[in-house]
């Protein structure tokens, strides 16, 4: 697929290249139907609405991502090796604690003096911790996110629906490179995507229902 940078290169239109992306927009579709939650999934406070049976991508959204696309390429972001060296790093974020303002003023010493910082080795226990924790403030977060879905205005539900679809988009981006390494945790990204989706979803089924335009 020739891709929308190129296409910009060459004097192409915003219209054309936008359908060059729908390619990869089919991939991406795929990839939030597979995290899609079924009706009965849902919890009892966020009901199926049988109104919006079609959580087809925009044109806004397209643009959005075509956008993104550009400027990852543009960037060098989206390389296989930057990718690769993204996901390689991810864990040690993932399992980041917070340091003591002693820990903190000790690195910074060793920091002034050119010493090695000594790197702090994490128990299999304390990394479950730490996984049940971030889980948890996951979990908390979109359920606050999803609970002021009827309360936000237009400009908020619709902003809702571009960042779920980048970040729907950024995970098709690095998810084969994701497979392939063993410390990610494949249940806090499954997760995580699901509630993305689902915000999506609800933004979407809020927008329908008050007769906006989608």
């Amino acid at each position: 697929m020739i891709s929308s940078y190129a296409l910009n290169c060459l004097g192409v239109s915003k219209d054309l290249k936008i359908v060059a992306s729908l390619a990869n927009f089919s991939s991406i579709t795929n990839t939030a139907k597979e995290f899609s939650l079924k009706p009965s999934q849902y919890s009892n406070n966020f009901q199926y609405s049988e109104e919006s049976k079609n959580y087809t991508f925009s044109n806004s959204e397209i643009e959005t991502i075509t956008s993104m696309e550009e400027s990852l390429t543009n960037l060098k972001i989206n390389s296989p090796e930057t990718i690769k060296q993204t996901i390689s790093e991810m864990p040690s974020v993932f399992y980041y604690e917070k340091k003591s303002e002693d820990e903190i003023e000790a690195e910074v010493l060793d920091w002034d003096l050119a010493l090695p910082t000594e790197q702090k080795l994490l128990t299999n226990q304390r990394k479950t911790e730490l996984k049940a924790l971030k889980l948890k403030e996951t979990t908390d977060y979109f359920n606050n996110a999803l609970n002021q879905i009827s309360t936000s205005n237009e400009i908020t539900l619709r902003t809702i629906r571009i960042n779920s679809t980048i970040a729907i988009s950024c995970y098709n981006l690095i998810k084969e490179e994701l497979k392939n390494n063993p410390e990610i945790d494949s249940e806090f990204i499954k997760k995580n995507m699901e509630f993305h989706v689902l915000l999506r979803e609800k933004a979407i089924d809020e927008l329908v229902k008050r007769g906006l335009e989608l």
